[in-house]
């Protein structure tokens, strides 16, 4: 089995167990974003209870102003009735407008009152409105919070999982010393490389599985004949651009990381170097990904 038949089995078991840990830190995220939830659904049917006992004591309050209303207008008719009765005056216009004058006032006074009580009602809605979309706003920020924290250690995980299945890979093709074969446009390489597959046979084989399996495949078999040292830094770039293929592309770091390493080994540091410089200069990595790059590169023991 050669490496990169060895790689696709390590991160197909990869992609297996990060489709199981995606699963269950969602259901996680998931459980906890309801209890949040259920938190704040109680502190909102508490901010709902005191604003209907505020409402309740406002009628209440304003129920026993209507009354001291009614109760005036009693009074004051009372008096004015007392009044014209001792002035002989009964049927007098003079009563008749008393009458009215009194009808007015206690129509002023319950429209004041009216007035003040819709007024105190209004502020307690407000303030319950305004507490409610505190908290919905509250709500909504944590359980986002939430979610991207899951989303993040999700991908933290595929991405050391993907990591792992380099390295699981290498420790296997490494262990596999001698018997190891890599075939190759119909030959073969041993693992110690004895036999070198000519260019123009890689470059016949990247582009028969470039037309039979996408340009992916075609470009991990460069990869892989490049960190073997069967073909130069120039002749990988120039393969690349003869099939249009754009080197790395969507491959994870630790892949990248793992070329370097191989390419170092098998074909020494300025192999490698121009390697990291290339996909420094189109933006492949960032700075600090370049920085890790050329350490990984000193750190191969040669």
């Amino acid at each position: 089995m050669n490496y990169y038949e060895m790689l696709n089995e390590e991160r197909k078991k990869a992609k297996q167990k990060a489709a199981a840990y995606e699963t269950e830190r969602r259901a996680q995220a998931q459980q906890k974003a309801d209890m949040v939830t259920a938190h704040y659904n109680e502190q909102t049917d508490t901010v709902r209870r005191q604003a209907q006992s505020s409402l309740d004591e406002t009628e209440a309050a304003y129920s026993r102003l209507y009354d001291a209303n009614a109760v005036d207008e009693l009074v004051a008719r009372r008096h004015a009735a007392e009044a014209i009765a001792n002035s002989n005056l009964v049927n007098s216009g003079l009563n008749s407008t008393q009458q009215t004058a009194l009808s007015l006032r206690r129509m002023r006074a319950d429209a004041e009152t009216s007035a003040s009580r819709q007024a105190a009602i209004e502020r307690v809605m407000q303030a319950m409105d305004e507490r409610e979309e505190a908290l919905r706003r509250e709500l909504s920020s944590d359980t986002y919070a939430i979610r991207q924290e899951a989303e993040k250690d999700i991908e933290d995980e595929r991405e050391r999982l993907e990591g792992q299945a380099v390295i699981d890979a290498e420790e296997r093709f490494k262990t596999q010393g001698d018997k190891v074969v890599m075939y190759v446009g119909g030959g073969s390489v041993n693992a110690d490389r004895t036999y070198t597959p000519s260019y123009v046979t890689v470059g016949a084989t990247a582009m028969m599985r470039q037309r039979n399996y996408g340009d992916q495949f075609a470009s991990e078999y460069l990869h892989n004949m490049f960190s073997l040292g069967n073909i130069s830094f120039k002749q990988w770039k120039a393969l690349h651009d003869r099939l249009k293929i754009e080197p790395c592309k969507g491959m994870r770091f630790a892949g990248v990381a793992a070329i370097v390493r191989y390419v170092t080994k098998a074909q020494g540091e300025r192999q490698a170097r121009l390697f990291i410089e290339y996909l420094s200069e189109r933006g492949t990595v960032t700075p600090g990904q370049t920085e890790q790059l050329v350490k990984e590169m000193y750190n191969v023991e040669m």
